[in-house]
């Protein structure tokens, strides 16, 4: 999910900004863009969404693509199941966000909620067995995945109720 995520906002990202005739290149000091494998290279994810949602606004949105974009980079080539139950939060906020700027930027056309089915949640999670096997299965991630999503926590206290960061 987390490489899912981050390459659909990269690609809606650069969408966006060539839309809107706004440069979405790598620029070296003199203002030409970076060439990589004779390609022109487009500004890393994080900056390009950052000009795409900028403002207070869109501050959860950002925070949310940069919890995934670390994340992707944590977990690379790992398998975790215990990983998709401590981020369904942020991975119902992720797609929530890029939905509204899919509508917002591009039209109805484009959004995906009409062509996707729902899950449906039959347990919550306050249920006291729940949230015991919960905690369980995040017990099981390695240390530093761990830390990566403690640290992320503490970081983002201030968005825990921002639905744009994730939903409770």
């Amino acid at each position: 999910f987390a490489l899912l995520i981050v390459t659909a906002w990269n690609s809606i990202a650069l969408a966006a900004l060539q839309r809107a005739g706004e440069d979405w290149r790598d620029l070296d000091e003199s203002g030409a863009p970076r060439i990589v494998d004779g390609r022109e290279r487009a500004l890393e994810t994080a900056e390009l969404v950052a000009l795409t949602c900028d403002g207070d606004r869109h501050l959860g949105l950002r925070r949310n693509i940069g919890f995934w974009i670390g994340l992707r980079n944590q977990v690379a080539h790992r398998h975790l199941p215990a990983l998709d139950v401590a981020t369904v939060p942020q991975a119902q906020s992720g797609l929530l966000n890029l939905e509204g700027v899919l509508d917002e930027r591009f039209g109805p056309d484009f959004v995906l909620g009409s062509a996707l089915s729902v899950p449906l949640q039959l347990t919550g999670f306050r249920d006291p067995g729940v949230l015991s096997s919960v905690k369980k299965l995040q017990a099981s991630l390695p240390l530093d995945v761990q830390n990566y999503l403690n640290d992320q926590a503490a970081l983002n206290a201030d968005l825990s109720e921002d639905p744009a960061y994730m939903l409770r």
